[in-house]
């Protein structure tokens, strides 16, 4: 991804932008001072991702550690899933010829879906952490709408 890094002409602080929309000659809007600025001629243009925080690291450690042990539980099954499919279809039809490998089958498929719980599981704690910053980032904003009134 590729964007520009210019100075405010207003206030003179370092603008950031990684919008791939933008262009020179483009408008777009200063951190500091809240004007818009056009993106000069003599930019410099910077090639990297932007640097997004991830806030649930910082505010809510324990719960990234349930969302990891979570996605690792999720591996672990998917893995036993995969392999149980293959050693069902190719080492029992050559050991026991007795039991079909259709009985291992659906135990397989079953652990691989109880592993695709475990993930979704993982995921709604990070929804929920997020939806629980979005509503404190909320709440600050009502706090200084209603101070300012």
């Amino acid at each position: 991804m590729y964007g520009f890094e210019f100075n405010c002409p207003e206030c003179k602080n370092k603008i950031v932008t990684y919008d791939n929309t933008k262009h020179i000659g483009d408008t777009t809007k200063c951190n500091s001072c809240s004007k818009l600025v056009k993106i000069p001629k003599n930019v410099k243009r910077i090639k990297g991702e932007p640097e997004i925080e991830i806030t649930y690291l910082r505010k809510y450690p324990a719960l990234k550690i349930i969302s990891d042990v979570l996605n690792v539980i999720y591996g672990i099954l998917i893995t036993l899933g995969c392999v149980g499919f293959l050693y069902g279809l190719i080492l029992t039809a050559e050991k026991y010829p007795d039991i079909p490998p259709i009985v291992i089958i659906p135990l397989s498929v079953g652990i691989i879906l109880i592993g695709i719980v475990f993930k979704a599981f993982s995921e709604l704690v990070i929804l929920f952490v997020n939806i629980a910053n979005d509503v404190e980032e909320q709440k600050e904003k009502f706090k200084k709408i209603n101070k300012n009134v």
